[in-house]
């Protein structure tokens, strides 16, 4: 009869191992969907905002007023592809290239 007992508390055990498992995985995955549903949600407001500046009326910033207007035309002698880090003092221009 002892036996018996024996093997019925370590069946039990097992099934409340068991058990405990199985509800450590779903809370698990359920964690990691709702992470995923906060990721989509981010990204489904980021994609309706970028939508939102479709089709809108922008003004161009040229340059700010501490570094060189670079591609404008106050600066003729610059290239249009110039880097306001330009090292050189001179700058070609385009008679030079041909």
């Amino acid at each position: 009869m002892e036996l018996l007992d024996r093997m019925l508390t370590s069946v039990q055990k097992t099934e409340d191992a068991f058990i405990d498992v199985n509800n450590r995985i779903i809370r698990n995955i359920n964690a990691r969907k709702d992470r995923l549903n906060l990721i989509n949600s981010r990204i489904q407001g980021i994609s309706q905002k970028i939508l939102a500046l479709y089709n809108q009326d922008f003004f161009q910033i040229v340059s700010p007023a501490h570094f060189p207007k670079i591609s404008t035309s106050e600066s003729s002698s610059n290239h249009p592809y110039q880097s306001i880090f330009y090292d050189l003092k001179e700058p070609m221009t385009l008679d030079e290239e041909i």
